[in-house]
């Protein structure tokens, strides 16, 4: 028989940390607020402890408090699910024991699919890995992510066959660079379960999967226009024009907001909606060692811009965005 649907469709943004300005701790205060901000935008839910929470930076004890904090800051507004399988725990038992403390603060677990085999270790290593894994968690209701760091690792269309035949995972995560593939696996899952939840992280291809019966959304852009996206799970089907219109937009920014993220994110939110988010990240990558530029900064302002125009037009609600920034507006050089 197959499961009931337990995971709400729509968009369900892959959630920064904000940090104080050193970086040493979570700033609570800005968190609280970025959670009203992606609420307020219309998500279906919250990913939290994932890549872009900078979560292999982030202590054992770090990745529990932040879920439980966004958990309570959500106030059962929308569903909390978070990352928990990190090879740092130790063993399997070692996780499985993590897994089941974070499962108490959110709505299912994610298991990060390259943390459960080396890179040089082949599927069957992986399948049999996630076979105790189950065996170890119970009930817990679990969902898949493809994190593409430290290295990328995808699940085939017959391994989705499996995690769908097996009841416990409620949704995943795809990052699959080609469209065709995501179908491909969207449709194996669905043949064991009807109700699998199945989202895309790709931005650039977003519209094709969700005509083709995809969830929802799940990744980094979400934390620039959820609201965009939200409107894209409603009108893909019913407003083709238009969403022709915000696929171009959404293809045309892809990379202009992926430029030294998640730092442009968090200046982003600084900058337009005036959040008390700190330009601090922990990820250590020689993009990420020096600011934002000036010509970052106005590329972000116009990606704005644009992006604002786009929604008055089609009547998108966003959250308020701030009248003043702190960030130049119009540089004179590039």
């Amino acid at each position: 028989m197959a499961s009931a649907k337990r995971v709400p469709d729509g968009v369900w943004p892959t959630m920064i940390t904000p940090f104080t300005a050193d970086g040493g701790q979570i700033d609570w205060t800005a968190l609280e607020a970025l959670t009203n901000w992606y609420i307020e935008s219309g998500v279906a839910g919250l990913f939290t402890v994932c890549l872009s929470s900078e979560m292999y930076q982030l202590s054992a004890t770090e990745r529990l408090e932040l879920v439980e904090h966004v958990h309570t800051f959500a106030r059962g507004r929308v569903p909390v699910v978070a990352g928990g399988t990190f090879r740092d725990c130790g063993s399997l038992e070692d996780m499985a024991e993590f897994m089941t403390k974070i499962s108490k603060h959110c709505e299912a677990v994610v298991v990060i699919v390259n943390q459960l085999a080396l890179q040089d270790e082949d599927d069957r290593v992986w399948l049999s890995r996630a076979q105790r894994l189950l065996q170890l968690t119970g009930n817990i209701p679990l969902g898949i992510y493809e994190s593409p760091m430290p290295y990328h690792r995808t699940l085939t269309p017959k391994m989705m066959q499996w995690a769908a035949a097996s009841k416990r995972f409620l949704f995943h995560k795809d990052t699959c660079q080609d469209s065709a593939v995501v179908l491909d696996k969207m449709a194996a899952a669905r043949g064991e379960d009807p109700n699998f939840s199945f989202f895309t992280a790709k931005a650039v291809f977003v519209q094709t999967c969700l005509q083709n019966k995809a969830s929802g959304f799940s990744g980094i852009a979400a934390n620039f226009f959820p609201a965009l996206f939200a409107w894209m799970c409603r009108h893909h089907g019913d407003r083709q024009e238009d969403s022709d219109r915000v696929q171009h937009f959404l293809t045309l920014a892809d990379f202009t907001l992926r430029y030294k993220y998640p730092l442009s994110a968090k200046v982003y939110h600084k900058m337009i909606y005036d959040l008390s988010i700190q330009p601090a990240v922990r990820i250590s990558l020689p993009a990420l060692d020096t600011p934002l530029q000036e010509c970052d900064l106005t590329k972000l302002r116009f990606m704005h811009e644009s992006l604002a125009a786009l929604c008055t037009e089609l009547r998108i609600h966003q959250p308020s965005s701030s009248s003043s920034s702190p960030y130049p507006s119009s540089p004179s050089t590039c």
